[in-house]
């Protein structure tokens, strides 16, 4: 969002106008359009990736799918990821809990243990512990109703209306949506926003009709 504001403040001072689009447009590409910059910020978030403190099933994922995503838009920039399976194996076994850490080197970590064994070993032990997470869980929603028993339903309940129904699935269904490929995230943790070059991100929020300060698309950056 920092980014964001930065563009915002570069083209504040520019009147909104057809003529002065490309004006604007040229100013932000001769700020942001450097690739070199953009590969180091991308390998500097590999070398801080987040630690797992205990086994969960939702903090190995996002260790997975952050590691995997920076990656994957350093590759598209050319460099050469693939022969870096070594060096990203040790990152990602730093950061593992030490009950995940142990299954890895026990069961799942061959002589020739590569990246992609690394990586499905840890998407396969998620499933597995959702699976868990999600039957402890029920057991606590059981537990519950047992306890519920004991006391009376209250009465004079109001019932929704449908325009709360409708309210609330209005809510639901845009929260996290992806303006570019309607996945379930928002536009600035869209990986295939992220690999696009500068000039490219802005014809994208120009055609989307985002705002460039938030990428929104309710407002523009004059009323943002």
């Amino acid at each position: 969002m920092e980014v964001l504001r930065a563009a915002a403040k570069i083209v504040e001072s520019i009147e909104l106008t057809t003529e002065n689009y490309t004006v604007a447009w040229n100013l932000l590409i001769k700020r942001y359009d450097d690739p070199r910059a953009i590969k180091k910020k991308h390998i500097q978030c590999l070398f801080t990736m987040s630690r797992v403190e205990r086994e969960s099933s939702i903090a190995i994922r996002e260790l997975v799918d952050y590691t995997l995503k920076h990656l994957r838009i350093l590759k598209s920039m050319d460099l050469p990821t693939d022969s870096w399976n070594e060096l990203i194996i040790h990152m990602m076994e730093a950061k593992l809990d030490t009950v995940t850490l142990r299954a890895w080197e026990q069961n799942g970590n061959p002589v020739d243990g590569s990246l992609e064994n690394l990586i499905d070993f840890l998407q396969t032990r998620c499933q597995i512990l959702e699976r868990i997470e999600a039957r402890s869980k029920q057991k606590d929603v059981t537990k519950g109703n047992d306890s519920d028993k004991h006391y009376s339903k209250p009465r004079n309940q109001a019932k929704p209306t449908q325009s709360d129904k409708s309210s609330t699935l209005a809510t639901t269904t845009n929260a996290g949506k992806c303006y570019l490929c309607q996945g379930g995230h928002f536009l600035y943790h869209c990986d295939k926003f992220l690999a696009m070059p500068v000039d490219e991100r802005l014809k994208e929020m120009q055609r989307l009709k985002l705002c460039i300060n938030c990428l929104r698309n309710d407002h523009f950056i004059k009323t943002c």
